[in-house]
């Protein structure tokens, strides 16, 4: 796992009801597998520097803030070998949310990573084991996810340090 002491991450977060319900599911996963929790979210990118004005500035002039909130389909409960997406639920492409990243390549230099947006549900490398363990999770949940603000998080060593530094509600 990298150290994130000096980094900073944009998220895409759920509206609060589903957001509630969505770290219900964490914490659950997350008690019966000695795991952290953390808050749902989307990463729509990380690795980044300090903060200047032109986050924050993206933050709130992004075009897309001011049309709707984003409707996100998502493709089923997914495991990966990655440690932040251990488990996950992955969002199907959308052009909003294309859109949203796109405006966000203009802000950023060097480039960003690829994008897979996904909704984690649990950090860390047993996400196969796990998704055996909470197979059909995904049902209780509706097909499409509300989006309604973008956040700019301090990245700590462990979910529990990370900083909420700004954020904006559309």
């Amino acid at each position: 796992m990298e150290n994130h002491s000096q980094q900073y991450i944009l998220w895409l977060m759920p509206e609060p009801e589903m957001a509630e319900q969505l770290s219900g599911l964490i914490q659950k996963i997350a008690d019966e597998n000695g795991s952290e929790a953390f808050e749902p979210h989307i990463t729509l990118a990380s690795r980044l520097p300090p903060p200047h004005a032109k986050w924050i500035r993206f933050m709130f002039e992004a075009e897309l803030t001011r049309e709707i909130a984003l409707e996100l389909k998502y493709d089923g409960l997914k495991s990966s070998n990655d440690y932040y997406k251990g488990l996950y639920l992955e969002v199907m492409p959308q052009r909003q949310l294309g859109k949203l990243r796109s405006q966000l390549e203009r802000f950023i230099t060097p480039s960003l990573e690829s994008f897979e947006p996904h909704i984690s549900l649990y950090y860390g490398l047993e996400g196969e084991i796990i998704k055996k363990q909470f197979s059909g999770i995904e049902r209780l949940f509706t097909a499409k996810i509300a989006f309604n603000s973008i956040r700019l998080v301090h990245a700590g060593r462990n979910p529990r340090d990370w900083l909420k530094i700004a954020e904006r509600h559309f």
